[in-house]
């Protein structure tokens, strides 16, 4: 694998056998563990599965609403710099974007400004606005969505509506209804599809993409998912 690292906060990794025929991934990073800076999700897995990717991570914390140094000032600027990259290094491939909880919020986002293929989205935030967040409760992460006074997609609804091509699949545990709430809120559109996750005895919650790991199914369901674009 050749890994680059084409900005700060934008890695690459490159399958050796590579033959340009495949889809590309980019996957968005979602809100960081701990201290220290956001990591590059799912970098480990697509390395394991020697697969090309790229990877986008979001040093404010902002939902991609803010600036990104290397990208843009604006969620509208950083597309047009992804669509950029994606052009330079995967040219005429399809793109499907990959998140987690914030970085799904983004792979939707992304996936339809940058006229990608599609997206696989883990515990996705489908609204961050502050009226749709205060109407159906959602208080989490608030440290770091409530000073954000500026948001250009506050909802991802009218941006997936309006590309009925653009598909986006939902991954969520049956455990967390806030995840659920989310997903809901766009069950109807004919381009989503919702699948829930449940276990007899310990039925996953927010962080369904590290259940899925821990038991060895995460790696496949991406695999056989990006088998049937490429």
């Amino acid at each position: 694998m050749l890994e680059t690292d084409l900005s700060e906060h934008v890695r690459l990794i490159r399958a050796d056998s590579d033959d340009g025929g495949a889809a590309a991934v980019i996957a968005f990073g979602g809100i960081m563990q701990g201290l220290g800076a956001p990591e590059f999700e799912f970098f480990n897995t697509f390395n394991r599965l020697e697969m090309s990717a790229m990877f986008v991570r979001d040093p404010r914390q902002s939902w991609y609403s803010r600036p990104i140094p290397g990208l843009g000032d604006t969620t509208d600027e950083i597309a047009l710099a992804i669509r950029r990259l994606t052009t330079e290094n995967f040219p005429g491939r399809k793109i499907v974007t990959i998140g987690n909880s914030m970085g799904a919020y983004a792979a939707m986002v992304f996936g339809v400004l940058c006229g990608f293929h599609s997206a696989l989205c883990f515990s996705p935030q489908t609204f961050i606005s502050r009226e749709l967040r205060a109407k159906h409760h959602d208080a989490r992460w608030a440290e770091q969505i409530g000073p954000l006074t500026a948001i250009d997609y506050g909802d991802v609804r009218p941006l997936l509506a309006g590309k009925p091509g653009f598909k986006a699949d939902i991954f969520i545990g049956a455990k967390d209804k806030l995840d659920g709430v989310h997903a809901d809120h766009l069950k109807d559109l004919e381009n989503v599809a919702i699948h829930r996750f449940t276990h007899l005895f310990k039925r996953p919650g927010h962080g369904v993409a590290n259940w899925l790991s821990k038991r060895g199914r995460l790696a496949p369901l991406l695999y056989e998912r990006l088998k049937r674009v490429g």
